[in-house]
């Protein structure tokens, strides 16, 4: 019985010493709990080399314990390097890391996050675009001036500002929201499914009389055959102290006329006229191809008419955009305008002006609308001119001013320093704001308003 009693006590006393020696041994292990794990039981000597400390590739970095990696085929030395995946990487400071999510700077490994607070990344196979992380060798995304563009058909997009739908890319609306393009439209910011006369428009800003789209005056429907909005206001239409129509008539210089029309397209314009001219008292809106909609909005066509580049307004090929054309233009060349009505040359705008005022910001006063321009800038609209603020456009997609200036262009071409080494590449234009100016302006470049003229 005491050799039983012996027996047992040595070999608790055994399985004891076994346990001190294995939590050494745990504790000496770089290897702790704060680490990658190594595969433990995986270092081999090297071939030929084994007496330096070198290591095969056997010993690596184990991301999981599910995870499948690649030994490394290198040999290296264990005290200052490791293993993951099948690559050799220095430790940090001394110490393991995992390359999938940390970097090491300054000895320390750091998590790693796009723009150091942006989304996380993998070193290994992304890189980062400002804040967000896309695969080194994508080929549906790209970073372009750290934005992600992602592919759409052909073409590349912005998911922050645009979104793609059937192949073709749009902008958010109000760089906020997607759409249904087949079935609704962004017009002033809001999403709407409503058309008048064929022409999207938003139920909060505008309404629709007659296949027509107005603005609300502060946001109220208003009796048009009746008032004017100025200054917010919906006010009865007065001349002295006569009412008018302004859908048909308009006060000019305290006497009721009205407007003549002329139809083109589909669509009637008023016409006026002035002095011994006369004039469309509206922006053409013959949607041609090339011209546009300031920011490509349906509704802006539909108030203040398309936008055209010089050659498509003139009916001209794209090669009189570099060159002069000057033996192509007659003297009442036709272009884009209706049968009997032409673009007006520069020196046709100068008689309008000239006959409207005697000075630039009182002929633009005259020759503008009575509502319709923001900050205050409103006209007398004196001879049923009815200039609006169309605003402008440029051939890389750009647009501007719209509600506050308007841009025209004229059938003339800018002769003055023929020397000049841009000449050919330049025509007259007319722009109204708070004055009234000519312009000479590149063909190619700017998109402008037309305003057709009586032959």
């Amino acid at each position: 019985m005491r050799n039983k009693f012996s027996k047992l006590a040595f070999s608790a006393a055994f399985v004891l010493a076994l346990a001190f020696i294995f939590s050494c041994s745990s504790d000496d292990n770089p290897s702790n709990s704060n680490q990658p794990n190594i595969n433990s039981g995986s270092e081999i000597s090297s071939s030929g080399g084994g007496g330096n400390g070198s290591s095969s590739s056997s010993y690596f970095l184990g991301q999981s314990s599910s995870a499948v990696l690649k030994e490394c085929d290198a040999i290296f030395n264990p005290d200052n390097k490791f293993c993951y995946d099948g690559n050799v990487y220095d430790k940090c400071d001394g110490m393991l890391y995992d390359p999938a999510s940390q970097i090491c700077e300054n000895g320390v490994a750091t998590p790693t996050k796009c723009n150091g607070n942006g989304e996380n990344y993998n070193p290994l196979t992304q890189i980062c675009c400002g804040s967000s992380a896309i695969l080194s060798n994508s080929t549906t995304e790209i970073c372009t001036n750290n934005i992600v563009e992602t592919r759409c058909g052909n073409n590349w997009y912005k998911q922050t500002t645009q979104f793609c739908y059937e192949g073709i890319v749009y902008d958010k609306c109000n760089g906020l929201n997607n759409y249904n393009p087949s079935t609704q439209a962004c017009v002033t910011g809001d999403v709407v499914e409503t058309k008048c006369g064929g022409n999207w428009y938003s139920q909060r800003t505008q309404f629709c009389v007659d296949s027509r789209i107005y603005n609300k005056c502060d946001g109220m429907v208003y009796p048009l055959a009746s008032h004017i909005c100025v200054n917010n206001v919906a006010t009865p239409a007065k001349c002295g102290n006569e009412s008018y129509n302004p859908l048909t008539q308009f006060c000019g210089n305290g006497i009721v006329k009205t407007y003549d029309s002329v139809t083109y397209q589909g669509q009637t314009y008023r016409t006026t006229v002035i002095g011994t001219q006369t004039w469309m008292a509206e922006n053409l809106n013959y949607n041609v191809s090339g011209s546009k909609c300031n920011d490509n909005n349906e509704s802006n066509c539909t108030t203040y008419g398309r936008l055209y580049d010089w050659v498509t307004a003139m009916k001209l090929p794209a090669s009189c955009n570099s060159s002069s054309c000057a033996s192509s233009i007659s003297a009442k060349h036709q272009g884009i305008c209706p049968t009997d009505w032409h673009i007006p040359s520069h020196a046709e705008w100068i008689v309008l002006v000239r006959y409207a005022g005697s000075s630039s910001d009182s002929v633009g006063k005259q020759l503008k609308v009575t509502s319709g321009w923001n900050e205050n800038g409103n006209g007398t609209n004196d001879y049923g001119f009815s200039a609006l603020p169309g605003g402008g456009g440029y051939s890389n997609g750009n647009f501007y001013s719209v509600g506050r200036s308007g841009g025209w262009l004229s059938a003339s071409e800018y002769d003055w320093g023929a020397s000049e080494d841009n000449a050919a590449n330049m025509v007259y234009t007319w722009w109204i704001g708070d004055d009234v100016a000519w312009i000479p302006n590149e063909k190619s470049v700017i998109l402008f308003s037309v305003r057709c003229v009586k032959d």
